[in-house]
């Protein structure tokens, strides 16, 4: 028997939210099953897989889950060191769907069941199990922080690639965008970053700048992010012949 497969979302899309833009689920066998089964979320999940899962529910069912430290239905964490780095395994009985995960495991069990309610899955039996091949998933920005901006500010390699979506000149200033690139990422399985240029300016790796860096770190590492600095070959050099023609002008 062939699968239906869900009818795009209706209405204006400018892409900005990616695969994370979810459904309102019709009235029909699923509704009733994932609103029987998903109504609750409790055990170890952390403010970032209640946070994801409570909007992808809201919108595919219409009401948000409650929150509770305990339940015995609805969807149930569970931290498990036993199973691989990374790694989760999600499993349905009696009415409740168990999610449990090492480390970042947890973030993206929850992921893998979203999805798996965007596909309009029976939850009966479930049983899905994955975990990462790769330690370093990492997207790599080539950002020119203080490139000729007559291209536009902050571009990438030059501007080829369009504009940076990091603000150079304060990456500590709240931005959406941040939070909105993390979730993206992580529902990916992708858990680093390295968000400059191989041939960026060195001054970056100064310590004037490294406050703003690790605020922007602070706000990925709940999505299990790590960011990283690409160290130019010659930063040392040139950084200290700035600093000789300074003292010397």
């Amino acid at each position: 028997m062939a699968q239906k497969i869900p009818q795009p979302l209706q209405g204006n899309n400018n892409g900005y939210d990616g695969w994370l833009r979810y459904a309102p689920l019709p009235d029909s066998e699923f509704l009733q099953e994932y609103s029987r089964c998903l109504s609750c979320i409790s055990g170890d999940a952390g403010p970032v897989e209640i946070r994801e899962l409570s909007i992808a529910l809201e919108s595919i069912l219409g009401a948000k889950p409650a929150i509770a430290p305990e339940s015995t239905q609805g969807v149930r964490f569970k931290k498990d060191d036993a199973l691989p780095s990374e790694g989760y395994r999600i499993s349905a009985s009696s009415g409740v769907v168990e999610i449990r995960g090492n480390g970042a495991g947890l973030l993206y069990g929850t992921y893998a069941l979203i999805r798996h309610l965007q596909l309009r899955k029976a939850l009966a039996d479930l049983s899905l199990e994955s975990s990462p091949y790769y330690a370093i998933r990492m997207l790599n920005h080539w950002d020119d922080p203080k490139f000729d901006h007559t291209l536009g500010p902050y571009n990438v390699t030059r501007g080829f690639a369009g504009n940076s979506i990091f603000n150079w000149q304060d990456l500590s200033a709240e931005d959406p965008r941040y939070i909105d690139y993390a979730r993206l990422l992580a529902s990916s399985g992708i858990n680093a970053t390295c968000i400059n240029n191989v041939n960026a300016d060195p001054d970056l790796l100064e310590t004037s700048y490294l406050p703003e860096i690790a605020s922007l770190a602070d706000r990925l590492r709940p999505y299990g992010i790590k960011l990283y600095l690409a160290d130019r070959s010659t930063a040392t050099e040139l950084i200290q012949s700035t600093q000789a023609h300074v003292a010397q002008p």
